[in-house]
């Protein structure tokens, strides 16, 4: 069992996003106490933080390294913790090599060394995404994964660059510029410096001159550091500033006489306690600086010099006093844990260094400058701004900041005149006006929605969500409703990006290439759009709000504050534009004969700004195209349409649910997306292999689901004759040749003789006695002999069915007989990890061929074993059914399932008694999902099943025939959902 030191049992008072810009997904929760019930405790959180921002800019010739802490809350019994690292290429895991270095300086933290080039031979980058993982257990069976992805990009070449106002060449080391600029731009800005929603400064210009000495602080800092000095490894390592005495200090109370400086601002802590008000969540005040303050008591202590012969005492005075700052801090370590920790992470540390020195200027100034080497009178009247004027006076206040307060400044610190030159420098200028902003990636998208805990809220369970894009390439999952994602990089937020989505080549027969016509978030056409960076609008629900938690929007806020997230389906407005899209010579690259084809976005920034583009590292231009040939990303990736019919099927819950209300507000649960190419391809035609239906579902968190994708063929619709015993060899009334297959009906005894998978299914029951003997045709337990049912088409109309048996699993050997063998026919499961719960829907046949549905029901079948399963009751059990139809769409020994239009289903085992409820818990779902009614058994053991329907007329019927299986009939078509146009991307 670890020991977790103290600086790790702390969990900050303050915003996480006050922090850093990246942590892991959510408030993580373990349990209170095993007699909580496995209850979330607010009090027992843990977090994986990360030091630099979720992008990180990764320069060929210059290793640098990442930081990661777990910060914990009363947690006390970590019985293991193990981290990890995985490196990814367009959404695929990408073996490391020795592209990263790691190291644990404790079990708390972890560092990743960036020390191979970034790119290949061909210049593209080997990988452009990281996951971190940290994996804590209890002990108690409570496992918490955190974990946290960064992008990869290169970072800008400065070397070639120039100074935008003289145009001339930068001065200072190019290397520590790559570190500011890339890798902490995210953290400053042109925008006010503010801590916690406080502004520091709120005149601009005074703003900037505070930001300059911060960043000046930072590059001296970062260039005259260890790691950056040394010949033998040169690189940027956050460990050179975070001194091991100050961590034993305030991990075990051991004595300490340093100066308390941490992070990349070396901030002094002592000094920046007694400056901060006492909630370190608030701003210094600067306009009440006196004698009470310990720091200024310092700066003006020069008036207690009155008497010459008590001189050798009053020279103690200020060594006295800056002792009694360090003995404050280290007497108070909750308050030195939350300044290490303020002071360390690269954000908070320039807000924090910014405070301070905004602090010790009005200081001075309020002391009359008269602790000052060489004092102008005009300083007395200076602003941050000014001090470009006045070196000296900041050269004067650096001193105080880097040696400790003085009383009377005899000679200025080394490290105030160094800071001081790059202040005024057009280097430190450039860190803030001219990195070029960037839009680093563009890509279609589906959403991840994470649910990590329910808690009541103003007297409601809500739950904390929290949202993820799943990045969709070429051979990844198929959408509907896809997300377009940009991510950008130096750009303010609130900034306007265009984007169109844009053809790889004049395929439409226009003049030229043109961007596509799409439907925008559910509402507006256009071939060009605008969104702003950091609006989430398109991951509103049906009340058009976000439902989230503050937790979850907090990491909205620090996760995709740098991302354009727009909802889309790829969808004209006009029917015969999208006629000529899906046609055989359009869009539709599923079919052989467009398989080059493909899909890009192009971008730019409203503002008419030039920016990089990708990992174009030099040339600045208007518009970046990605996904296509001139993506400066990755123009190896692919985009393209499929020709396909889609069902979109909706938990009841889902409050995203898209399809367009009824007249009583209610939303229908199914909608179908019809293909006019699709629907006219041939059964037998070259191109039936594409004559395919995807079942997609929304869950209540509105994660999409590609549960199924199977084969659709067109059938004469089928009418219905009775005839004779025994039916004839080749029914010239239905013009096809009759392959049925069935079960057999004995008493006691049930058996079905099989052949092979691929032949013609026998074209009569045969029924297999216990003595060996064959009979045929439909014996009843009653002694009565059924009756065949064959196709009669009544009249000539085409009907879709599907092939219901999704896997194909190989039948077996025919036996010589076979008792209730199942075959497994759909089984779909849902990663928890990524939606924190299990999806599993898993559905079988049992001894029947019918295994051909109407494509409208079984989405209402799909939708119902999805709710059955998330049913905490009566998840995870196993549906069994005797099928629809035979592939002509007829159904013996049936009368109701002509065309795949009824189901049957054998009853849950144990359902029939004593857990009747999972029954009724089945038909419940069956009917929210279209199916109008029900036939059951009549057996008094199904009594409490029809009783549990006797409010609701005709739902539930009976008869003898139904002891052993429930029917499913009367489906409605999609819930009077009607269909839509529309054209799936993948």
């Amino acid at each position: 069992m670890p020991a977790i030191p103290r600086l790790n049992q702390y969990y900050p008072g303050i915003p996480l996003n006050e922090l850093t810009n990246l942590y892991s997904v959510g408030d993580n929760r373990f349990p209170d106490t095993p007699a909580s019930g496995g209850k979330p405790a607010v009090t027992h959180r843990v977090c994986l933080l990360s030091y630099l921002p979720r992008t990180l800019f990764v320069h060929d010739g210059l290793p640098f390294n990442n930081k990661y802490t777990v910060l914990l809350e009363n947690m006390q019994n970590i019985q293991t913790i193990i981290w990890d690292h995985e490196l990814f290429r367009n959404g695929v895991r990408t073996p490391a090599g020795n592209f990263i270095r790691t190291a644990n300086p404790s079990e708390f933290e972890y560092d990743i060394y960036f020390q191979e080039s970034m790119v290949d031979d061909n210049g593209l980058p080997r990988f452009d995404k990281i996951k971190i993982t940290c994996k804590l257990d209890d002990g108690a069976s409570n496992v918490i994964d955190l974990f946290v992805y960064h992008d990869l990009a290169r970072a800008t070449n400065v070397i070639e660059r120039t100074d935008l106002d003289t145009g001339s060449p930068f001065g200072g080391n190019p290397d520590a510029f790559n570190i500011v600029s890339n890798q902490l731009k995210e953290y400053y800005s042109e925008a006010l410096l503010t801590w916690n929603g406080h502004q520091i400064e709120a005149n601009r210009d005074n703003n900037e001159a505070l930001l300059k000495i911060v960043l000046a602080i930072i590059y001296y800092n970062i260039q005259y550091s260890g790691s950056m000095t040394s010949e033998a490894s040169l690189s940027f390592d956050f460990n050179d500033f975070s001194p091991l005495q100050l961590k034993r200090c305030i991990n075990t109370g051991a004595a300490y006489n340093g100066h308390f400086k941490t992070g990349l601002c070396q901030i002094p802590l002592h000094v920046l306690s007694d400056v901060l008000p006492p909630d370190t969540s608030g701003l210094p005040d600067y306009t009440q600086i006196n004698t009470a303050n310990p720091v200024y008591s310092i700066f003006e202590a020069n008036q207690l010099l009155t008497y010459n012969n008590l001189e050798s005492e009053v020279l103690l005075t200020i060594p006295d006093k800056l002792q009694r700052m360090r003995d404050r801090m280290v007497g108070n370590i909750p308050r030195l844990t939350d300044l290490y920790y303020l002071s360390t992470f690269p954000k908070p540390a320039i807000r924090m260094a910014a405070m301070l020195i905004k602090y010790l200027f009005e200081s001075s100034k309020g002391n009359s400058c008269k602790e000052c080497l060489n004092k102008d009178d005009r300083w007395l009247n200076s602003t941050l701004a000014t001090l470009r004027d006045y070196p000296n006076f900041l050269k004067n206040i650096l001193t105080h900041y880097f040696r400790e307060p003085y009383n009377k400044i005899e000679e200025f610190a080394p490290e105030a005149i160094r800071a001081t030159t790059l202040t005024f420098s057009p280097y430190i200028y450039s860190l803030i006006h001219n990195v070029a902003p960037r839009i680093l990636k563009a890509y279609f998208a589906k959403k991840i929605v994470r649910k990590l805990d329910e808690r009541t809220i103003n007297g409601i369970n809500t739950p904390t969500l929290f949202f993820e894009f799943e990045r969709m390439d070429s051979d990844g999952y198929p959408g509907v409703h896809n997300f377009l994602i940009i991510e950008t990089a130096f750009c303010e937020r609130n900034s306007q990006i265009s984007f169109g989505i844009l053809p790889s080549s004049n395929i439409l027969n226009t003049n030229l290439v043109q961007n596509l016509e799409v439907q925008i978030n559910g509402t507006q056409y256009a071939s060009n759009y605008t969104s702003n960076i950091g609006d989430f609008n398109a991951l509103n629900n049906n009340l058009n709000q976000l439902p989230v938690t503050p937790e979850s929007l907090e990491y909205l806020d620090v996760n995709h504050s740098n991302k354009v997230i727009v909802r889309l389906r790829i969808r004209p407005q006009q029917v015969a534009l999208f006629n000529n899209w899906c046609e055989g010579n359009g869009l539709g690259t599923g079919l052989t004969n467009n398989t080059d084809f493909s899909l890009g976005i192009s971008t730019s920034l409203v503002q008419n700004i030039n920016c990089l583009f990708g990992n174009n590292i030099s040339q600045i231009s208007r518009v970046g195209e990605f996904l296509t040939n001139n993506d400066q990303y990755n123009n190896s990736a692919r985009f393209r349409f499929l020709n396909r019919n889609v069902f979109e099927i909706y938990h009841f819950d889902n409050g995203w649910n898209r399809m367009a209300p009824r007249a009583d507000g209610t939303r229908p649960l199914i909608g179908k997306l019809i293909n006019p190419y699709i629907e006219h391809i041939a059964n037998n035609s070259a191109d039936s292999a594409f004559k395919r239906v995807l079942y997609i579902y929304y869950d209540m968190y509105d994660n999409e689901h590609l549960v199924c994708e199977t084969l659709m063929h067109n059938i004469n619709r089928v009418g219905l004759r009775l005839a004779r015993n025994p039916p004839p060899l080749s029914p010239a009334e239905s013009g096809a040749q009759l392959t049925i297959g069935v079960i057999g009906d004995a008493n006691p005894w049930r058996s079905l003789q099989f052949r092979a998978r691929g032949e013609d299914i026998w074209a009569h029951e045969l029924t297999q006695y216990e003595n060996g003997t064959l009979g045929s045709g439909r014996q009843r337990r009653d002694g009565t002999t059924g009756h065949y049912w064959y196709p009669l088409i009544t009249p000539h109309e085409l009907t879709d069915l599907i092939n219901a048996d999704i896997l194909q699993e190989v039948m077996p050997p025919q036996p010589p007989r076979i008792l209730n063998h199942d075959f497994l026919a759909l089984g779909y499961i849902a990663n928890n990890l990524k939606i924190g719960y299990d999806l599993n829907i898993r559905f079988f046949f049992q001894d029947t061929r019918r295994r051909y549905a109407n494509p409208d029901l079984f989405a209402g079948v799909i939708g119902a074993l999805a709710e059955f399963n998330l049913d905490p009751n009566f998840s995870l059990l196993t549906i069994r059914s005797e099928g629809f139809a035979f592939s002509d769409g007829s159904c013996f020994p049936s009368i109701n399932h002509i065309n795949g239009l009824a189901m049957d289903i054998n009853y849950i085992p144990s359902a029939i008694r004593p857990d009747r409820a999972q029954n009724v818990g089945l038909i419940n779902a069956l009917h929210r999902y279209g199916f109008g009614s029900f036939i059951i058994g009549n057996n008094s053991r199904f009594d409490n099943i029809a009783n549990s329907f006797q409010n609701n007329a005709g739902i539930v019927n009976r008869n003898n025939e139904h002891d052993d299986h429930l029917h499913c009939q009367n489906f409605a078509m999609i819930n009077d959902a009607g269909t839509i146009l529309g054209l799936i991307i993948i």
